[in-house]
């Protein structure tokens, strides 16, 4: 598992982090919820997009890049 900031991506557009999501062939565990968008992030075109919705945030968000989908 790795962060946004271990792969130095953090402040990356969304599209960027998705299409380094696709080449690696990760699940993205997010609580960005841009990504809960079908419309922009249609099934199929991604391993899998979680978004997280958590009552209380404790901490600044960070989008986690997850090992091989599969």
């Amino acid at each position: 598992m790795e962060t946004v900031y271990t792969e130095s991506l953090a402040g990356s557009r969304d599209s960027i982090l998705l299409d380094v999501c696709r080449l690696e062939k990760r699940i993205l565990i997010t609580l960005d919820l841009d990504f809960a968008n079908m419309m922009n992030f249609p099934p199929g075109t991604h391993v899998g997009i979680v978004v997280l919705r958590l009552s209380k945030r404790g901490r600044q968000p960070q989008p986690l890049l997850c090992g091989d989908g599969f």
